[in-house]
């Protein structure tokens, strides 16, 4: 059986399918990174938030579509015979696109302040070389530049600083909040797979904690 994977370009979460509820089991619904495709399967990775071990979700049913491929982040709802956060062959029972952004080296004169707009910060976390944010941004979310940033002075160290930035035009309305999560890859800058952790920087509205510090799993 193969299910669709939409890409939305809006930042929201879009269904690609959703069969509905298959038992009686517990129906769990994470974050995972595409880790393969084959003809007749579909495996996850999957890690929960401050845990230090991956854990692999397969599934018979086969993804497809533009952002259907290995490395992508996901969310999922699904049903397991195993503990939570466990490898098993899971039933899969949904699947939703989030936005797969690239961190990138920041320019001096990015790194200087934060962005003028707020971010509402409601958790982060990392695993499997990816930075994944949950978070309420003014809506909606057209012609917003959102970026993670490597501060490249401390690009040598084991816990480097990267700065999130939200650019929106003046003319936009910042009334309005809703919820958003967004997935960074570290592939391109961090492809040694060897920083013990990263620290973040940004504008957060939400008890005002401007800089999160989160340990890198990247089994």
């Amino acid at each position: 059986m193969k299910i669709i994977l939409a890409v939305v370009l809006t930042f929201t979460l879009a269904a690609c399918t959703d069969d509905g509820p298959a038992s009686d089991e517990a129906v769990l619904q994470d974050i995972v990174v595409i880790d393969e495709i084959t003809s007749q399967s579909t495996t996850f990775a999957v890690s929960l938030p401050g845990s230090d071990k991956v854990a692999f979700l397969k599934t018979g049913k086969v993804l497809s579509g533009d952002d259907a491929e290995p490395g992508k982040c996901c969310l999922i709802r699904y049903t397991t015979p195993a503990e939570p956060y466990t490898s098993a062959d899971i039933d899969l029972l949904g699947c939703y696109a989030v936005p797969n952004l690239e961190a990138s080296v920041a320019v001096p004169e990015e790194i200087a302040g934060y962005s003028d707009t707020p971010v509402y910060l409601i958790s982060a976390w990392s695993f499997c070389n990816r930075v994944i944010f949950r978070m309420e941004l003014p809506y909606p979310a057209n012609d917003r530049r959102l970026m993670l940033l490597l501060n490249p002075e401390t690009a040598g160290e084991s816990v480097p600083e990267f700065r999130l930035i939200q650019d929106m035009p003046e003319s936009a309305d910042k009334s309005y909040m809703k919820s958003y999560i967004v997935a960074f890859s570290l592939d391109q800058i961090n492809e040694k797979k060897d920083w013990k952790g990263v620290k973040i920087c940004l504008n957060n509205s939400n008890l005002k904690e401007n800089v999160v510090t989160l340990n890198m799993l990247n089994e």
